[in-house]
């Protein structure tokens, strides 16, 4: 069952401080629809480099709308949002972090990416998905990529899992999220096979923020739990590629 609100530290960079004066770097992930600060374990543990790795994860049980829960995150991560490093919110959490970085605005660290994983599609709502019954509700979302239903009894599955991704669902307005130029130096970065979120609509979201580069990885939505060897690696080079506007494939 999630728990939160909660900031949880996955993996201790060597420069590791718990404060704001800290100067290690961080990866910081906000989780997609359904998601919890748990599902960054594997790609916390696919870092190779001297990184700190945290996550956070939002309230159980009471949902929020879009700026409440950007509001949310930034109080948990008042101490973290400082220095160089990554800021990857993957699906629904790149719609927060998009959220979060336009209340910063120019007060956004210089040398903090913001990266956008996997964007919702723009100006789509998924409400209508809230309505279904727990079977359809199921089907339509997995077909979606939007959960990858582990191996948990059912009357847990429909008691904890669901209920999660249909209040995250909910976050979003009724007009879907909506992609614009933030003060943060932003990049963009999806799955290969994302049946969704397909590389045109990244395309696209690139332009509409003005991000610097795309980053495609082999993958499906998921990509990041699927593949956390292979994200680690598209982070990696995001931090040492180039800065001009390119696309680029990792995992190839």
């Amino acid at each position: 069952m999630r728990q939160g609100p909660c900031r949880r530290v996955l993996r201790r960079g060597r420069d590791f401080s718990d404060s704001r004066d800290s100067r290690d770097l961080r990866l910081i992930c906000l989780p997609f629809a359904g998601g919890s600060t748990q599902s960054f374990q594997p790609l916390a543990q696919a870092v190779t480099a001297d990184w700190t790795v945290l996550a956070v994860q939002p309230p159980a049980g009471r949902g929020l709308d879009l700026d409440e829960l950007a509001a949310c995150y930034l109080e948990l991560l008042e101490r973290d949002l400082v220095g160089e490093g990554i800021v990857f919110g993957h699906s629904l959490g790149a719609a927060v972090a998009h959220r979060m970085a336009e209340f910063v605005g120019t007060g956004w660290p210089e040398g903090l990416s913001l990266v956008l994983s996997a964007p919702p599609v723009p100006r789509t709502s998924l409400r209508e998905l809230t309505s279904l019954d727990d079977q359809d509700f199921l089907a339509e979302a997995t077909r979606r990529e939007l959960i990858d239903p582990p191996p948990l009894p059912a009357d847990v599955l429909h008691r904890f899992v669901l209920p999660a991704l249909r209040q995250d669902l909910s976050v979003l307005p009724p007009q879907g999220w909506i992609p614009f130029p933030v003060p943060a130096p932003t990049e963009v970065i999806g799955g290969t096979d994302d049946r969704v979120v397909h590389p045109g609509v990244l395309r696209q979201i690139h332009r509409e923020v003005g991000a610097s580069s795309l980053r495609l990885v082999d993958g499906g939505h998921l990509y990041p739990v699927a593949a956390p060897a292979r994200t680690w690696e598209a982070l990696a080079d995001l931090v040492n590629g180039p800065a001009e506007a390119v696309e680029i494939r990792s995992g190839s």
